[in-house]
């Protein structure tokens, strides 16, 4: 399953898509002045998260998908 960990404000958020379209996502939405990027939060039952991502908001995409 393809998977990335967002690293936000000491907090791990993780979403369903590869660490290259995450990344493209938060450069369009820094381009367009700022934005709410959809994440999931938090162990088993995820829960829907939006984190605000402007330039000069520390944020890290980590590839953690699985291997098969």
């Amino acid at each position: 399953m393809t998977r990335a960990t967002i690293l936000y404000g000491g907090h791990e958020y993780v979403v369903a898509r590869s660490e290259s379209d995450v990344r493209d996502e938060v450069d369009v939405i820094v381009a367009g002045g700022g934005g709410w990027l959809r994440v999931n939060h938090g162990r088993g039952r995820l829960q829907v998260a939006h984190l605000y991502v402007d330039r000069g908001t520390p944020i890290a995409v980590v590839d953690t998908t699985e291997p098969e």
